[in-house]
């Protein structure tokens, strides 16, 4: 397949690659890497879904899920994990569904009406950014009355799971990409999937912070992840 031959994805070295191993394994699985938004081919692509290395996030997810009750002492409800088998890193195994909502619909919901609400922000403009467009269009998603399994996945600080937006049927500048959760790193059978409510918010250096209640932002509880290095606050 020659899809995406000219990428504007960059490794390291300044050098284009493409998103994808020919295996369909996502490249960027550095804990250091900024998001990554990925356009793919869609079903104007003159491959095939399983031929084309440019339509990964789209394939239906090939490695089972299992939705589980976590341990009672730690707070955390209801889990996903994979039981049947180990999950090899940069494996993409899903997107999150749900209500696709206006941001400030998004940021006025309270308390347990937020709990599932993901932002599409990889092209939020800096709040700094005088030359930002002032009528892009700001989305959420909303897993509160319907989504997927992804609306399970725990918190870590530490997790082994992240997101990468992937535009699939619509055009960039739309605003409105899919999130793509991938694994990064091997993720053994049974070991709870998790992933940074977070992420880029920054960690302490060990432990778990100190004071958390006093630097925690408004809105936020405790953190009980358990990761070597912890916020302290989710």
């Amino acid at each position: 397949c020659g899809c995406q031959g000219i990428s504007e994805l960059v490794d390291k070295a300044g050098n284009h690659i493409r998103a994808y191993t020919d295996e369909g394994l996502f490249k960027f699985t550095s804990r250091s890497n900024p998001r990554i938004e990925v356009i793919e081919c869609n079903q104007y692509c003159k491959c095939t879904l399983y031929e084309c290395s440019n339509r990964v996030a789209q394939r239906p997810r090939s490695i089972p899920v299992e939705i589980f009750k976590t341990e009672k002492n730690k707070g955390r409800g209801w889990g996903v994990r994979c039981a049947e088998q180990n999950v090899k890193r940069g494996t993409v195994l899903g997107c999150y569904t749900g209500e696709l909502i206006h941001r400030q619909t998004a940021n006025e919901l309270e308390g347990e009406y937020g709990t599932y609400v993901f932002d599409l922000d990889g092209r939020d403009p800096a709040e700094d950014d005088e030359e930002s467009d002032p009528n892009l269009q700001m989305y959420s998603i909303d897993a509160r009355k319907c989504g997927n399994w992804t609306r399970f996945l725990n918190h870590s600080c530490l997790p082994n799971l992240a997101v990468y937006t992937a535009v699939l049927d619509t055009i960039p500048e739309q605003n409105i990409p899919r999130l793509v959760f991938f694994a990064l790193e091997d993720i053994l059978k049974d070991t709870e999937m998790t992933v940074d409510y977070h992420a880029g918010n920054p960690l302490p250096k060990k432990g778990k912070a100190r004071k958390w209640e006093e630097m925690r932002p408004q809105g936020t509880s405790e953190c009980f992840c358990g990761a070597k290095r912890c916020r302290g606050w989710v």
